[in-house]
């Protein structure tokens, strides 16, 4: 999961099923000029599903770019002799 068991399982436990799939299909569509729109009344947490989706965002970057830190480490650190 590229956003971490911890965001995942905070989200399933603050956001309806109904956020849940925004936050989903926002977060697993970013980058392929896919579009996401978040609709509705008045006082239905538009606002805070949009939070979680920069949140999500955020970590999916975050997530790549640290895996990519640590191999690039990994191949610098497997290659020195002791």
């Amino acid at each position: 999961n590229a956003l971490g068991k911890g965001f995942t399982t905070y989200a399933q436990q603050k956001f309806n099923p109904s956020q849940l799939g925004a936050i989903s299909a926002s977060a697993s569509d970013y980058g392929d000029g896919g579009f996401t729109l978040i609709k509705g009344p008045p006082g239905t947490g538009k606002t805070t599903t949009l939070v979680a989706i920069l949140n999500s965002l955020h970590i999916r970057q975050f997530n790549k770019y640290y895996d990519e830190v640590k191999r690039i480490a990994s191949m610098i650190c497997g290659n020195r002799k002791s």
